[in-house]
């Protein structure tokens, strides 16, 4: 795989500028997270996966989330604090979580079979703003 190449038109961001609210995919780092960037939120990916195993610096690209982007990272966060847990979690918007549940109610089984079916937003639909190489504060 060759690695995806940042625009250098785009800004590097410090981890001061980017608040993390929640990790959707986690494998040593953040793979993709969304977070907060100069009052809007954003997705942030994990440039080159292949970088994890430590031959060249791990960058995150942020891109802008749209509405309907936006609800449907919202939905698959607020399932999975409802059926896994928010562990993942780090803003303070409250939302239904796994502790409330009954035993009966929880089904993380099935939320991540669910959520690896789905269909992502695939990255040529949105266009990256900035990037960073350091991890987002929480």
């Amino acid at each position: 795989m060759t690695r995806p190449i940042v625009p250098a038109s785009l800004p590097q961001l410090a981890a001061s500028d980017v608040r993390l609210l929640w990790v959707n995919d986690w494998y040593d780092v953040p793979r993709e997270a969304v977070v907060e960037h100069a009052g809007r939120r954003c997705l942030l990916r994990l440039e080159d996966p292949s970088a994890l195993d430590g031959s060249r610096d791990v960058r995150w690209v942020v891109y802008p989330l749209d509405p309907s982007q936006l609800r449907e990272h919202t939905r698959w966060h607020e399932e999975y604090a409802l059926h896994v847990g928010t562990h993942w979690c780090f803003h303070d918007e409250p939302h239904e979580t796994f502790a409330e549940q009954e035993d009966e109610e929880r089904q993380p089984e099935r939320f991540m079979a669910t959520h690896r079916n789905r269909t992502p937003v695939p990255l040529a639909a949105l266009r990256p703003v900035a990037w960073l190489d350091a991890l987002p504060l929480r």
